[in-house]
């Protein structure tokens, strides 16, 4: 059973599938599947800035925006870049791997090898997951120049608990979008079975902490990588929800000086 269900999943992670679906999702013709899908996935409409009636395509309500005011901006250096459940986080050694699920990623597999030879060994990372039935825009995590530096992938498999187990070297191999923020932070936007839309929303040479920087279509995931001297996201507690500009912490060495001032005071 199991490798049938890898079988199907290979097949539907074509784009020779995602596409005519997309078209679909695109078209008016998908409008009557706007109210199944709200109701399904228990989408809460007390956040969105639109009725649902409004939505003239699936795909358009699934890249809804929301009231970010439902959202406030944590004042720490680091916030979350979605709403999302933290599926992984961990060290990056200093030959440039990661684990995952038992599986060992290389950034030059995850980010190509000209943006990898960029990038010094060790750091952290942190895996955020979003559901079908949350926001799909996401966010700079961090304040500073920004840049797309690469865009890889053909296939689009769940990101999914299903799709971590099943599927070797998973976000190697979806459709996926990476940008570099400040000097040395990368987020990897990472699509998701079926559609495996990426879309920029922000076209500026500086982005703001918590500003909006794209959207999916249906299913993804946002991967952070950075120096371990910045910020040790290794700590976080796999499964947690953590919502879009909500606290992901502070640079090192600001809690270092935090520390240093309460020992001088207490």
């Amino acid at each position: 059973m199991k490798k049938v269900q890898v079988m199907i999943m290979r097949i539907l992670a074509l784009r020779l599938v995602s596409a005519p679906l997309k078209r679909f999702t695109c078209s008016r013709l998908s409008k009557p599947l706007i109210k199944l899908f709200a109701k399904k996935y228990r989408i809460n409409q007390a956040e969105m800035t639109a009725k649902v009636s409004s939505y003239q395509t699936l795909a358009a309500f699934f890249a809804r925006p929301i009231n970010l005011k439902k959202r406030p901006l944590a004042a720490t250096d680091w916030v979350s870049p979605v709403d999302g459940f933290i599926q992984q986080s961990g060290i990056i050694t200093a030959e440039q791997t990661f684990e995952v699920k038992g599986t060992t990623y290389q950034l030059k597999e995850l980010l190509g090898e000209s943006v990898a030879a960029t990038v010094g060994g060790g750091g952290s990372f942190i895996i955020l997951y979003l559901s079908p039935s949350q926001y799909h825009r996401y966010h700079s995590p961090i304040a500073g120049a920004i840049r797309r530096v690469g865009e890889l992938g053909r296939t689009s498999f769940p990101v999914n608990e299903w799709g971590m187990t099943n599927i070797s070297q998973l976000y190697a191999k979806n459709h996926r979008v990476v940008y570099r923020i400040g000097e040395d932070t990368l987020l990897v936007a990472v699509g998701a079975l079926n559609i495996n839309s990426i879309v920029d929303t922000f076209s500026g040479k500086e982005i703001e902490k918590g500003a909006e920087l794209g959207y999916f279509n249906f299913g993804s995931t946002v991967v952070i990588l950075s120096p371990a001297k910045k910020i040790d996201f290794s700590k976080k507690k796999t499964g947690d929800f953590i919502a879009v500009r909500s606290s992901l912490g502070n640079y090192k060495e600001r809690m270092i000086a935090d520390d240093e001032n309460i020992s001088t005071t207490g």
